[in-house]
């Protein structure tokens, strides 16, 4: 019997395409401000990391200079953030006199290193690399904006009024902080260029 041909229709696109995307959590852990990097002394150098994000989610940097501050002086950290990148680097200022908390710019699924360079002043200083209450969602380079369709809190619908909030980064922070416990089910639109 003769083989019926296959038609193959491309569509081509031009501008941006929004994608619908569903991701679930199992049970990730609550904030802890330590799980990364232990609270050690800020000293040039690589960091000692000791553990990994439970999911892919932000890390948050806590540096605290002592008395008088730090005058000079970068974290950089290389991790695999949420959209692919495999060397993602963000580079945190140390300088400053009080306590500074700042997030990674993506999610991050592997801390690969954070190394302290250039510091100068601090009494003192200490530092340490956590997470906070967001977790973060697969996203394609260069996502341009994103949004929650319908979000699902231990198998029960999250009211439309309570749902969290989504970043173009891909960073999700539930309306219920992780806790270790909770499920979170998250249906999802991305805008993004065509591939």
């Amino acid at each position: 019997m003769p083989q019926t041909p296959v038609r193959i229709n491309t569509i081509i696109a031009t501008g941006p395409v929004t994608s619908v995307n569903q991701v679930s959590f199992a049970a990730p852990d609550a904030a802890s401000a330590t799980v990364l990097v232990n609270n050690v002394t800020t000293v040039n150098g690589a960091l000692t990391v000791a553990a990994q994000p439970d999911v892919a989610r932000p890390f948050l940097v806590t540096s605290a200079p002592g008395s008088p501050g730090i005058t000079g002086g970068t974290l950089t950290c290389v991790y695999v953030a949420n959209d692919g990148t495999l060397d993602q680097t963000d580079v945190f200022s140390l300088v400053g006199h009080v306590t500074s908390t700042p997030t990674s710019t993506k999610g991050c699924l592997h801390l690969s290193s954070a190394t302290v360079s250039g510091l100068v002043g601090g009494t003192s200083p200490t530092i340490q690399i956590g997470t906070n209450a967001s977790l973060a969602v697969p996203i394609q380079p260069f996502t341009q904006a994103a949004g929650i369709l319908k979000e699902g809190l231990d198998g029960e619908d999250v009211s439309t009024t309570d749902v969290g909030t989504l970043t173009a980064a891909g960073i999700y922070t539930p309306h219920t902080a992780p806790n270790a416990s909770h499920v979170y089910l998250l249906d999802y639109t991305l805008l993004a260029p065509a591939s």
